[in-house]
């Protein structure tokens, strides 16, 4: 009796550690997961960052500076003259009288009445 309690505690024991085992590995694997999606999120905030580094050198660029200047501000290099032409705007376009060919007894009566 005494070896079948032993046995039986014995195996209640070696499923708790095998059920232990289980969720531990479980827990690992998910934790693998969230390290995987992580490298991913650097990789990607890394090519932004290379991307905005890239941008940033071609705005610190002496031709950028040039061009900004010359279409922002309107300015140019020493000797050149700027020329800045006022936009051109169509004509304001008059809107037709309604003729009206009706008698003049029934204009005047459309004043009076």
């Amino acid at each position: 009796m005494r070896s079948k309690i032993l046995s039986l505690f014995l195996l209640f024991l070696c499923l708790m550690l095998l059920v232990n085992l289980i969720r531990s590995w479980l827990h690992l694997a998910r934790r693998g997961d969230i390290v995987k999606q992580s490298q991913g999120r650097i990789e990607d905030e890394k090519e932004i960052q290379d991307d905005l580094k890239r941008k940033l050198a071609r705005a610190q660029s002496q031709e950028f500076i040039e061009r900004q200047a010359r279409e922002k501000l309107n300015l140019g290099r020493e000797g050149e003259v700027v020329l800045i032409l006022p936009t051109i705007s169509l004509p304001p376009e008059v809107t037709p009288t309604p003729i009206d060919n009706s008698g003049n007894w029934k204009k005047w009566a459309k004043v009076f009445l």
